[in-house]
Formats: C-alpha cells, structure tokens, sequence
C-alpha cells in the first residue's frame, strides 16, 4: 500500500489526536515476521515478535500489505513529546488502516483491540484482550 500524501497526513493527525504535545517525525515500528524478514505491519507480526528497527515514519513510502487481509494495515507508532534534548518517548498509537484511510486509532493497545470487532477489521492472534 503506498503512503499517499493524504494518508501520511491522517496519519500524522490521528497522532496529534492522542498524544498532546506530540513531537513532529513520530518513529514506525518494523519487527521480524516468521520468514525472517521485517514489516512495519502489525498485521503480519507472530506473537512473539521483537522490535527490529523504528525509522522515521517520514522515510516510509510503502507499508507491505496482508494477503489475508487485503486493503489492511495496523501500524505502531513511537510518539516523543518536549523539545530539544528533553524530547522523551511518550506514548505508542496503533493506526488502523483500510483502503488508504485511517479508520481508527487509539494509544491504547486494549483499546485499539476492543474497536477491531466493530470496524470488521482482522483481529490477530497477540492483540490485548
């Protein structure tokens, strides 16, 4: 799925949206997937997942998609807030994407789990009860 310019500015306000004083150029996280290699989809993480990298969600020009679940992405976002030397990792917001739209958000994990149903969105394996 391509990060369109409309969608990258979703994105980037659904983070303003929960995290007050969020800093601009919030991080994405990318862990291991079963064969080895790494997405920043969520959707695609086993369980037992382990952070690999968390670039600039700036630097991210396509978000690799879920052949069960087409259209569909989960992201995680590592938000800082304060300025200068004082910017401090704050939060993380999880980003429900379908069709190249945000469709929820949350910076809550359990939270974010709790809205899948509703939203028909996949609900996988390692989301918080």
């Amino acid at each position: 799925m391509k990060v369109t310019k409309d969608l990258r500015k979703e994105i980037n306000a659904a983070v303003r949206e929960n995290v007050r004083g969020a800093c601009p150029g919030s991080r994405v996280g990318f862990r291991l997937k079963a064969d080895g290699s790494t997405s920043c989809n969520a959707l695609l993480w086993p369980e037992d997942s382990d952070l690999f990298d968390n670039p600039p969600f700036a630097d991210i020009c396509e978000i690799e998609e879920d052949p069960a679940n087409p259209g569909c992405a989960e992201l995680d976002l590592y938000v800082e807030t304060g300025t200068g030397w004082n910017r401090e990792l704050e939060t993380n917001v999880g980003i429900l994407i379908r069709d190249g739209r945000v469709i929820a958000s949350h910076d809550t994990g359990g939270k974010l789990s709790a809205m899948k149903p509703a939203l028909g969105f996949p609900v996988v394996p390692w989301d918080w009860s």
